[in-house]
C-alpha cells in the first residue's frame, strides 16, 4: 500500500493548498487545481493508497469555510473508491 502524509500546515491558501496536493500526489499537468478536479483525481486512483493528513485543523484555520469543503471531498472521495482510505491523524 502506498502511503502519501498531508500536511494541513502547509495548507495556508487555496492555491497552495492544491499546489501542494498536486505535487505530493503526483498528480499530471490536468489538475485543475479545485476540489472537483481533486475528486475526479482521488476518485481515479487504482492502487491501494492510504493518505494520513496530519495538522488538518491548521488547514481548515487557513483556509475557513474551504477547509470543510475539502475535508469533506477527501472523505467522500475514500467513501467512493475501495483504493483510498483517507485518515486524519
Amino acid at each position: 500500500m502506498r502511503t502519501i502524509t498531508l500536511d494541513g500546515q502547509r495548507m495556508v491558501s487555496i492555491q497552495e493548498t492544491h499546489a501542494y496536493i498536486e505535487k505530493k500526489l503526483e498528480i499530471h499537468d490536468y489538475y485543475g487545481k479545485n476540489l472537483d478536479a481533486l475528486w475526479d483525481s482521488l476518485t481515479s486512483i487504482g492502487t491501494s493508497t492510504r493518505l494520513e493528513i496530519i495538522h488538518f485543523n491548521a488547514a481548515e484555520a487557513h483556509l475557513g469555510p474551504y477547509g470543510e469543503k475539502l475535508r469533506q471531498v477527501l472523505m467522500d472521495a475514500a467513501a467512493e473508491n475501495t483504493f483510498l482510505q483517507v485518515v486524519f491523524l
